[in-house]
C-alpha cells in the first residue's frame, strides 16, 4: 500500500473504467469534520441523543477535540460512516460484495465510482472520488451544450435547487473580512430539508445561532 506499484495499479483501474464508460463525470473531495461533529462524539463514547440534539449542552470544543485525538479508531469509524452514508443517500450508490446497486441520486444514476482515502497533515481522513454518471454527455458534447442558453438555464436551476450557502455579510470584501470565525459550525443539527416549512426553520436556526454568538461575545458591565 502506497508503493509505486500500488499507485500504478490504481491508475490502470481508472483508465480501464474510462475506456469502458468514457472519462469520469465528476471529481469530488469529501472532507468530513470529525473534530466538531456530534456523530463522531457518539462513536467516541459520548452519550448524545441525536434526535433531540442541543449543541449548547456540550461537550465543549476542547473536549470534542480531545475525544477524537484520544480515539483514532472512533474517528475512522465516523469517517467510514459518513462516506458510506453520503454515497448511499446523496449519490444512490451502494456497494455490495459482488456488484454495486444504484438508484437515482442528486446527480442522476451512478454507473461507477472510484475513491481513494488520504490523510491530512494532522491525520484526519478525506476522500478523493471519481463518479461516472449514466448517460452523461461526453466532453465534446458538454462543450456544445454549455453554449446553449436553454442548457445554461438548466444548470443554474439545478444549482439553485440543490446548493445552499448561508454566509451573512457578503455585501463587500470589507464586510466579509469582519465575519467572525466560527470553527465549530459543524456541531449542530440542521432542519430536515424535506420539512414542509424548511425555509422558515433554517432561518430561525440561523437567527438563534446569531443571538447565541452575540451573548457569548458581549462584555458585562
Amino acid at each position: 500500500m502506497g508503493s509505486d506499484q500500488a499507485r500504478n495499479q490504481l491508475r490502470r483501474q481508472i483508465w480501464s473504467t474510462s475506456i469502458m464508460l468514457n472519462p469520469p463525470t465528476l471529481w469530488i473531495t469529501i472532507n468530513p469534520c470529525d473534530l466538531h461533529n456530534p456523530i463522531a462524539q457518539v462513536f467516541a463514547g459520548e452519550h448524545i441523543h441525536l434526535d433531540h440534539f442541543e449543541s449548547m449542552l456540550g461537550p465543549s470544543k476542547e473536549k470534542r477535540a480531545q475525544n477524537v485525538a484520544a480515539d483514532p479508531y472512533a474517528a475512522a469509524k465516523f469517517f467510514h460512516f459518513m462516506i458510506q452514508t453520503t454515497l448511499e443517500t446523496l449519490f444512490g450508490a451502494k456497494a455490495g460484495t459482488q456488484r454495486m446497486q444504484c438508484t437515482n441520486g442528486i446527480f442522476g444514476q451512478v454507473t461507477a465510482y472510484f475513491g481513494m482515502v488520504e490523510s491530512q497533515a494532522w491525520a484526519t481522513l478525506h476522500l478523493h472520488l471519481l463518479l461516472w454518471l449514466l448517460n452523461a454527455p461526453s466532453m465534446s458534447e458538454m462543450e456544445i451544450l454549455l453554449k446553449q442558453e436553454q442548457f445554461q438555464k438548466r444548470v443554474t436551476d439545478f444549482i439553485s435547487a440543490n446548493i445552499r450557502a448561508y454566509l451573512p455579510g457578503m455585501e463587500s470584501a470589507d464586510s466579509i473580512s469582519t465575519i467572525p470565525n466560527e470553527v465549530a459550525v459543524a456541531y449542530s443539527r440542521p432542519p430536515n430539508p424535506n420539512a414542509h416549512h424548511y425555509d422558515n426553520l433554517i432561518t430561525d436556526m440561523e437567527r438563534r445561532v446569531a443571538r447565541t454568538k452575540n451573548l457569548h461575545t458581549c462584555t458585562p458591565r
